[in-house]
């Protein structure tokens, strides 16, 4: 026979799904060990009930260049996005393409990545900006080298919206020479509801 360790002892690592040890006495028995794989089967349907919603979460990836979209020296523009890569919850429309829209109200985490495509003569900064229902959220900046290409990154904004509100990226370079044409890579995703 297996000993227990005690009468009704959680199990430490499990202890919110309330999983017994199956120690009810001194001596286990077989019905013990049923009861108890019964109670971690449930434990576990219940965790994979969970998880469809959390898989069908809204989401867009953005990547590319939009040949049609070209930035001249100390203009502030929104970026024109290219068709989304993926597109699962059609926060991404063609016919408006300068914004992703929000399916749902909840919690995103958006992150853009700028590079540029065509080098102008010179390049002194580079900015890019997230707006959230034309606010602008979060910028970066940066000084560029004197020519050549640069990398840049916005990264790890959370913002709460509402559904219906759109999320946007502005874009503004300076220096001579251009226009310059960027290649943006853009994803948001849904973190939870509201």
């Amino acid at each position: 026979p297996i000993h227990g360790f005690g009468t009704g002892d959680l199990m430490p690592t499990t202890a919110p799904y309330g999983i017994f040890y199956p120690c009810l006495g001194p001596v286990i028995s077989v019905s013990d060990f049923y009861d108890y794989a019964t109670t971690v089967e449930a434990a576990l349907a219940s965790v994979n009930a969970l998880t469809p919603p959390l898989l069908q979460r809204e989401y867009v990836a953005a990547s590319g260049i939009n040949p049609n979209q070209a930035v001249n020296v100390t203009g502030t523009v929104s970026w024109t996005n290219p068709p989304a890569g993926s597109n699962p919850n059609g926060m991404f429309n063609i016919g408006s393409p300068t914004v992703f829209t929000l399916q749902s109200s909840g919690s995103f985490l958006v992150d853009v990545h700028i590079a540029n495509f065509t080098s102008p003569t010179t390049l002194t900064s580079l900015r890019a900006a997230v707006l959230l229902a034309g606010t602008e959220r979060i910028w970066g900046k940066m000084g560029g080298p004197t020519n050549g290409s640069i990398q840049f990154q916005v990264s790890g904004l959370l913002v709460s919206g509402v559904a219906g509100q759109q999320i946007s990226v502005t874009f503004l370079w300076t220096g001579t020479g251009g226009p310059m044409q960027p290649l943006f890579d853009i994803q948001i995703c849904k973190i939870s509801d509201l």
